[in-house]
């Protein structure tokens, strides 16, 4: 509500969960409300199956433990009920099996990579925790990297990388709740 009437955060932290807000304002937007949003959650829940059972197969080298698998992700009850609840942790953890499909999709195209850095920004927009896939990204191109004596563009890279993680994690401690990390310090607890 707060953001449909002032078109702004009411805390800096809820830039955070901006991609699950947008999702909800959509589907309030569109008349669907909490349905749309469940339809739509279960249908990322089916696509991150999907990309799950792919990445289990590149994995385990077989068809028949890839389904085994895929199975035991169908019958986990807890990511179930937090599609079932419509928590952000389902977006989130949907988001998380699609991202690591593409992170580590081998002979990558530009548009395998495109697509890695879209799910890290969604990532990162979905719940504050996305922000700790930037250094994990930053060390797997870095392996990478290092390996293909790409030092250039290695160094150009993460300095670039570790400045927006500075800064996206600078505007998440601002403003009041849960994330004042600095608060024991600035009051010297």
């Amino acid at each position: 509500e707060y953001w449909k009437q002032h078109h702004t955060f009411s805390q800096p932290k809820y830039l955070f969960y901006s991609v699950y807000i947008a999702i909800r304002l959509f589907f309030e937007e569109a008349g669907l409300g909490a349905t749309g949003v469940y339809i739509f959650q279960l249908l990322l829940n089916l696509v991150s199956l999907f990309f799950f059972y792919k990445l289990s197969i590149r994995y385990f080298n077989s068809e028949r433990s890839a389904k085994i698998a895929a199975l035991l992700l169908i019958v986990c009850l807890p990511w179930q009920l937090w599609t079932t609840h419509l928590y952000t942790e389902s977006v989130f953890i949907n988001l998380v099996i699609i991202f690591t499909y593409f992170l580590l999709k081998p002979n990558k195209t530009l548009g395998s990579h495109l697509l890695t850095l879209i799910f890290l920004l969604l990532l990162i927009f979905t719940r504050p925790t996305g922000m700790l896939f930037i250094p994990l990204v930053l060390i797997w191109y870095g392996v990478k990297w290092i390996r293909e004596k790409k030092w250039t563009f290695l160094l150009s890279t993460s300095l670039v990388s570790l400045g927006a993680f500075a800064l996206i994690l600078n505007y998440a401690m601002k403003g009041e709740g849960e994330f004042e990390f600095l608060k024991p310090f600035i009051e010297e607890h």
